[in-house]
C-alpha cells in the first residue's frame, strides 16, 4: 500500500545521514586545502600571510611588496588541485615618500634599522653583516616599505665597509642623501673608511665624511723642517682640510721649494 505521508519517516535518516556525510567530507576537503595552502604561502613572496579555506574556496591574506605579487599569490593558490575559487584579500606594503635607512655600529653589536624593501635585501644585509663583522650581535629592527632609494644596495655595502674600521659609529639614508658619523679605532680604519665612502652609490650623495672622527693621539706633535730646497712636514693634523692650508702656505713662502708632507690626520 502507498503511503505518500509516512515517506518522511525513512527520509528523515536519510537526510541526516547525507548531513552527517556532507560534513565529514567537507571538512576533510578543507583541512586537505589548507595543509597545502599553508605550505604554499611559505613560498610566496608576502609578508605575514594567511588564508581561510570555505569549502573548496581560498582566501589568500597578507602584504604584497609589488603589485604584481599579488595576483601571482592569487593564482597560485587557484591552481592548486581540489580549489575552485582563490580570492584575493592582500594589501600592498606601504609606500613611504622619506625613505629612511640607517646601521649603528657601538663595538660589538651592528644595528639595522628603517626601512627595507623586500626579504630578499633584507636577507642579504643581515648576511654581509655577520660576515662582515663576525661575531657581532647584529640586531635587524627594519620594516618593510616601499619607496626605496635605488642607492639602498650601494650605501648598505659601503656603509659596513666604513664601519668595519669605526668602533662606533653610523651609516644613515634619508632620500638620497648619506650621512656618516663616528670614531675610527686606528689610523687603518679611518683610511679605510675614508675610501670606502668614495664608492659610486647610484645617485646619493654622502653628507658628512668629515665627521668620522680619527684616532685620538697624546703628545699631538707636529714639525717642519727645511733642508735646502726641500720642506718636510710631519707629525699630526687635525683633519685634510688643515693639512692642504699647511702645504700651500710652505710653497707660498719658499716658492719652488719641495714639500714632502707625512702629516697623519688625528685627534
Amino acid at each position: 500500500m502507498c503511503q505518500p505521508k509516512k515517506w518522511w519517516l525513512g527520509l528523515l535518516p536519510l537526510a541526516v545521514l547525507w548531513l552527517l556525510a556532507n560534513w565529514f567530507s567537507t571538512g576533510k576537503i578543507e583541512a586537505d586545502i589548507g595543509a597545502r595552502t599553508s605550505a604554499l604561502l611559505k613560498a610566496l613572496p608576502l609578508d605575514k600571510p594567511g588564508f581561510e579555506v570555505q569549502g573548496r574556496d581560498v582566501i589568500i591574506s597578507g602584504q604584497a611588496f609589488v603589485a604584481d605579487d599579488q595576483e601571482k599569490s592569487a593564482i597560485a593558490a587557484a591552481t592548486q588541485n581540489g580549489v575552485r575559487r582563490a580570492a584575493d584579500a592582500t594589501t600592498l606594503v606601504t609606500e613611504v615618500k622619506a625613505y629612511a635607512w640607517s646601521m649603528t655600529r657601538d663595538g660589538a653589536k651592528l644595528t639595522l634599522a628603517g626601512n627595507v624593501p623586500n626579504p630578499e635585501i633584507r636577507t642579504a644585509m643581515n648576511a654581509a653583516a655577520k660576515k662582515s663583522f663576525a661575531g657581532a650581535d647584529v640586531v635587524d629592527t627594519m620594516t618593510y616599505a616601499r619607496g626605496a632609494s635605488a642607492c639602498l644596495s650601494a650605501v648598505s655595502s659601503a656603509g659596513m665597509n666604513a664601519l668595519a674600521g669605526l668602533s662606533k659609529g653610523s651609516v644613515a639614508l634619508a632620500g638620497t642623501a648619506v650621512t656618516v658619523t663616528g670614531e675610527a679605532r686606528d689610523f687603518a680604519g679611518y683610511d679605510g673608511a675614508q675610501v670606502a665612502l668614495k664608492a659610486p652609490l647610484e645617485g646619493c650623495t654622502v653628507k658628512g665624511a668629515d665627521t668620522i672622527l680619527p684616532p685620538e693621539v697624546k703628545p699631538f706633535a707636529w714639525s717642519a723642517a727645511r733642508d735646502g730646497n726641500k720642506i718636510a712636514i710631519s707629525g699630526y693634523v687635525p683633519s685634510a682640510a688643515v693639512r692642504t692650508t699647511i702645504d700651500a702656505a710652505a710653497k707660498s713662502a719658499l716658492p719652488g721649494a719641495e714639500v714632502v708632507d707625512t702629516t697623519v690626520v688625528a685627534r
